[in-house]
Order: C-alpha cells, then structure tokens, then sequence
C-alpha cells in the first residue's frame, strides 16, 4: 500500500510530462541554427551607434544575444515574431530591437549585461526593468502588449495633467 501512492504520483507526472512533449516541436541544431538565421535576417538590430538616439524616443524592448548561444538561437524566431506581432497591433511609442553581443560584447557589458539571453525593457532611454518571464512567443507578446499600453497610458495621464495645469 505504502509503495502504490508513490508509484502513481510518479506514472502521473510521467503522464504529464510525456504530453507536455507532444506539444513541443523537436528540431535538430542545424535547423535551430537555420530558423535563427532566417529570423535574424529579418529583426530589427541596434548597435551602439544607433542605440541610444534610438531607445530614447518611447518604450523598447531590447534582446541582447550572442549568435553562438543555444538559447538565444532558440529565442531568435519567437523575437521575430513578436517584433511583427508588434508591429501589426503598432502600439504608440513601442519598439522591439536584438542587440548582437557577439559583434558588441563591451558595449553588451557596458549595459549590464552579464548572460545571454537578456532581455531589457526602456522607456525614454533609461532602463525600466529586467524581463525575467517565460521566453516562448505566448509570454513574450503578451508582456510587450501590457507595457505598450501602460507606458501609453501613463504618457496620456502626463498629458492630460500637464494640459489642465496649464489651465
């Protein structure tokens, strides 16, 4: 009796895990190294030069990666996807961006970032806050919709204050 409460947790979590792999797409490494790729041939880069006249102007969401990192590669294709999703929905004020640590890894320290992937969220040039949430596409676009529409609501309450100071 003892054994079979244990037994069953165990063929249940088994069960689980089984169907949570179903739902998951195997891929090899060289058809990651493929996706990332194609995805990076398309996302939006910043490099120094460009960084901070960009991220200065309204909210981004910057992916710092490194080409040679699994995780990032992983990443790549759901950042594409959520850079289009973003640009669809055109949220005022809310860009998505990738910064290639590989090419700019002093520029990548200089802006705190110690692993790869790394995900920053600015508003105004300065930084808001570390994502720290799940990194599938779901999550991901989900976090970037919320805080397009707090930062725009917050913009509008700036506004609407400053118009009734003034009068």
């Amino acid at each position: 009796m003892r054994l079979l409460l244990p037994i069953a947790v165990l063929l249940s979590l088994l069960a689980l895990v089984l169907a949570a792999e179903k739902n998951v797409k195997m891929v090899s490494r060289e058809e990651m190294d493929q996706l990332a790729k194609e995805a990076d041939d398309q996302i939006t880069f910043l490099t120094p030069e460009t960084f901070a006249p960009a991220v200065e102007k309204g909210v981004w969401l910057v992916f710092y990666g490194a080409r040679w990192c699994k995780y990032c590669k992983r990443l790549t294709p759901r950042w594409l996807k959520l850079q289009r999703k973003v640009a669809d929905v055109k949220p005022d004020d809310f860009s998505v961006a990738k910064v290639d640590c590989t090419d700019e890894s002093d520029f990548c320290s200089k802006n705190h970032v110690e692993a790869y992937p790394t995900i920053y969220l600015y508003n105004k040039g300065k930084l808001v806050e570390e994502y720290t949430g799940e990194v599938d596409s779901k999550s991901l676009i989900r976090y970037a919709l919320d805080k397009a529409e707090y930062f725009a609501a917050m913009e509008m309450y700036r506004r609407s204050k400053n118009r009734h100071e003034e009068l």
